[in-house]
């Protein structure tokens, strides 16, 4: 009904003027809140809610102090309550809300999920905690393919799968709980000392039930009782002592509490309240109406991690519906019988008519609660509102012409992810990248799939794998004889060259669909599929033309190495024109020959010639991209531009101390470019948008293949359902992945057969958090085959978090997680080639 979750607008004013707070503060109680503030409201609008807000972040636990010491983030939250508790007075009511982010699992650290404080570390350290129930395999394997590739298992790899994973985090977990607890002693005991104990009613209730390996799941999010069922304790110190301690059977739902708390204060309950107080439940007494089941769903939307649901859950049966399978999955319960719900009943035709009836309650209680799910429903924040469309078909639609951003996509070439000052490199010096860095969402876990830059590229324009967009290599594979200063010449090669350009006549690419919407596009820097205007540029600088030299850039190639004005002109004649800007300079790619300022910054006595001039150019590469933002400053255009930063593939500079294997004549080292290795797959990608997207660093992950969704929904367009990238603008705003997992490719330089990418492969991977599966194959190498060393298993897994650099092969000590990834390969792969690409005429 109030249709707030991740990524949408704030919750309605309307809405937050009539919550308890604001009520109760209208109505002359002293309202306060510290800790978690879960939800986005308007600005302003906590002014309304509480005299006293002290929201915290979640993460990390353990905040720093000025002292220099760290300090818990529940004991922080107990500091202020004390703090609010002790400036009340005994004849004016207050409500405080102390709001924990414990005992949830601090999610970006894979090592420790569960910090807990100081006061609690010594509990539980010489206890051996029983292992969880219903942790059976084959309960596992009852669930439906989809819940079982969901984020419910996957996050069971990170905390739960063995028994020292388990004890550690089952351990800290506790000790939050404990550290819970011992705010809510905190807090009782100022109570006592302020002489408010007597007239103050205690609330506790937790916000959604938690996996603890049951079932072989982590997290929450689904039908099953683990998930929804929560603690809900009300605490009256005026209530009759017989009174007190007392279990209440009735249903009672976290939607109560607002309405509880208004009747506890005297104060009239909202109408529009779907919850009811709980004071006849507190004095012993069930009304005649009170409820038997309620509506439970889970609307999230997380496409491959969590499933949506609607359902029913009642005294005795449960029932679920994942609406969005095909068709859909239901699930009926009987807790009499079963109260572990370990037997679905839907399907069994002894069971129909008791389906029937509450598949019916269901469709009741969704219809009158706001009906049937859509993401129109749901409206994103800012310019990233869905529109209905009017037909069964969705169709791009321009937004209006206000709301159009510049888009301007950095790409640099052949530089390593980790070779950023921003990135933590201790030579580099990039001030400009890192200040971009500063200002946008950065992905420090960003990957390309396929680690050349011919494919790579095509990648980015068209939001398309490369067995997709069929752009696998960079040249077809030379006749046979025919090598050298011939091969350009060569009638055979250009006719292969002409007919691999035309694969990006047959695809939607970012400035085509963008140009059908007014907007202007740019080509500089490097440039494979012949002429700009084969790509939809509108403006561009390289043509293409054999005759003339074309292969991969042509006038483009000069663009920041011999500064940039063609760029500039174009920012110039674009006026108040939306425009797209694909700036692709040849750095740091190869000649490396920096100016010679920057080179001297980089020599020393004791480092390799080739290493000093390699970071020289990563700076100039920084150097250009400064100038550029400045430009763009300077047109103040800053606030309505789009900034991608992305590389299109890795690079480990070759010294005369690298090992290499025989026959290596390339620069760059093993293990960078064009090889599956993160070395050669990984980048930071960065999105700036002022007032748009929150800065930060994030560690979800991103491709390269996200990039064209996300600059098509940012300019107002529904993305062509081919493209299977993530919106990284809505991304940087969820706390939760919307992915499960991400894939790769790789194949040879040379392309043997332009109609079947699988004649070239050479790899797939596939990363699901800190594991990697990476799967070899035997496809044809050509020219290169000091490159692609065969590996001595067809499939290698790495813990990416314990082996960054990929040396230990675990495949055969974790054989279900290479099953679990593997099926993400086959799954994507099936899907993605089912159908050919639409022709674009």
């Amino acid at each position: 009904s109030h249709r707030y979750t991740f990524g949408t607008v704030p919750i309605a004013k309307q809405q937050t003027s009539l919550s308890y707070p604001a009520l109760l503060k209208q109505n002359g109680y002293q309202t306060g809140f510290v800790g978690k503030f879960g939800v986005r409201v308007d600005r302003g609008v906590t002014d309304e809610m509480f005299h006293y807000f002290k929201p915290l972040g979640t993460n990390p636990y353990h905040k720093p102090q000025p002292d220099g010491s760290t300090r818990h983030v529940s004991q922080i939250a107990g500091d202020l309550a004390i703090e609010f508790l002790s400036q009340q007075v005994k004849d004016k009511p207050f409500c405080l809300s102390v709001s924990f982010n414990a005992p949830h699992a601090e999610d970006s650290d894979k090592q420790d999920h569960y910090p807990f404080p100081k006061a609690v570390a010594h509990l539980y350290e010489d206890s051996t905690i029983a292992p969880p129930r219903m942790a059976a395999p084959e309960i596992f394997e009852s669930q439906p393919e989809f819940l079982k590739q969901g984020l419910n298992r996957q996050r069971y790899f990170w905390r739960w799968d063995t028994d020292e994973k388990y004890q550690k985090n089952i351990r800290g977990y506790y000790r939050m709980i404990s550290g819970v607890d011992h705010v809510v002693g905190r807090v009782m005991k100022q109570l006592e000392a302020a002489g408010l104990s007597q007239n103050t009613i205690l609330v506790y209730a937790g916000d959604n039930g938690y996996y603890l390996g049951q079932r072989g799941f982590a997290g929450k999010w689904s039908h099953y009782e683990e998930s929804l069922r929560v603690p809900l304790v009300i605490h009256d110190p005026r209530a009759k002592v017989a009174a007190r301690g007392k279990q209440v059977d009735p249903i009672a739902l976290n939607i109560d509490i607002p309405a509880t708390i208004l009747e506890l204060a005297g104060v009239e309950v909202p109408e529009s309240y779907q919850g009811r107080g709980l004071g006849p439940l507190l004095a012993g007494d069930k009304p005649d109406d009170w409820r038997t089941d309620f509506l439970c769903e889970h609307l999230l939307h997380m496409p491959g991690g969590i499933p949506k649901y609607e359902g029913v859950r009642g005294e005795r049966w449960v029932y679920a519906r994942y609406f969005e399978q095909d068709p859909p999955f239901e699930f009926l319960h009987d807790l009499e019988n079963d109260p572990d719900q370990l037997i679905n009943h839907a399907t069994d035709s002894k069971f129909a008519s008791q389906l029937a009836t509450i598949r019916s309650r269901c469709d009741q209680l969704r219809d009158q609660y706001g009906g049937e799910y859509s993401r129109e429903k749901f409206p994103l924040r800012g310019d990233r509102k869905q529109s209905k469309v009017e037909t069964d078909a969705r169709r791009p639609t321009a937004a209006p012409a206000s709301d159009r951003p510049n888009v301007i996509l950095i790409i640099s070439d052949d530089q390593a992810w980790t070779d950023f000052g921003f990135m933590g490199h201790p030579v580099i010096q990039t001030p400009s990248l890192d200040r971009l860095a500063q200002e946008s969402a950065t992905y420090l876990r960003g990957y390309v799939p396929t680690a050349l830059c011919r494919p790579s590229l095509a990648t980015m324009i068209t939001g398309l794998y490369p067995h997709q967009h069929r752009i696998t290599g960079n040249d077809p594979s030379p006749p046979q004889g025919v090598a050298g200063a011939a091969l350009p010449k060569d009638p055979a090669f250009r006719q292969q060259r002409a007919q691999l350009i035309r694969n990006i006549d047959r695809v939607a690419t970012i400035p085509k669909l963008l140009a059908e919407h007014g907007y202007l596009s740019h080509q500089s820097g490097k440039w494979w599929e012949g002429n700009f205007s084969r790509g939809g540029f509108t403006h561009g600088m390289t043509h293409g033309d054999p005759d003339r030299g074309g292969r991969h850039g042509d006038e483009g190639l000069k663009i920041g190495r011999e500064g940039l004005k063609p760029v500039f002109d174009f920012i110039d004649e674009a006026g108040e024109q939306p425009y797209f800007l694909w700036y692709a300079p040849f750095l740091p790619h190869s000649p490396h020959n920096p100016p010679q300022r920057l080179l001297e910054k980089y020599q020393t006595p004791d480092r390799p010639v080739p290493l000093a001039r390699y970071y020289a150019m990563c700076e100039w590469l920084d150097e250009t991209c400064g100038q550029l933002l400045d430009y763009v400053d300077q047109k103040d255009q800053r606030d309505n531009t789009i900034v991608i930063f992305v590389v299109d593939n890795g690079w480990i500079q070759r010294t005369p101390q690298t090992q290499v294997p025989e026959g290596w004549r390339r620069s760059f080292a093993p293990r960078s470019k064009q090889s599956p290795f993160d070395g050669g797959t990984r980048t930071p990608i960065m999105i700036r948008w002022p007032q748009k997207v929150v800065p930060g660093l994030r560690q979800h992950l991103a491709s390269s293949i996200d990039i064209a969704p996300t600059v098509l929904r940012a300019c107002g367009l529904e993305p062509p359902a081919q493209m299977e990238g993530i919106d990284l603008v809505d991304q940087s705003s969820s706390k939760v992945p919307l992915r499960s997992h991400l894939l790769g490719e790789g194949y040879a330089h040379d392309i043997a057969d332009l109609a079947d990418p699988e004649k070239t492969l050479l790899y797939r991977w596939c990363i699901e958090e800190n594991w990697k599966l990476l799967v070899t194959y035997d496809g044809k190498i050509g020219r290169n085959k000091s490159l692609h060393p065969q590996t001595a298993s067809t499939e290698l897994l790495f813990d990416l978090a314990a082996d960054p650099h990929e040396h230990q092969d675990l495949a055969a000590e974790q054989p279900g997680v290479v099953k679990r990834l593997q099926q993400h390969l086959e799954k994507s792969w099936q899907l993605k080639t089912a159908a050919p690409l639409p022709v674009k005429q």
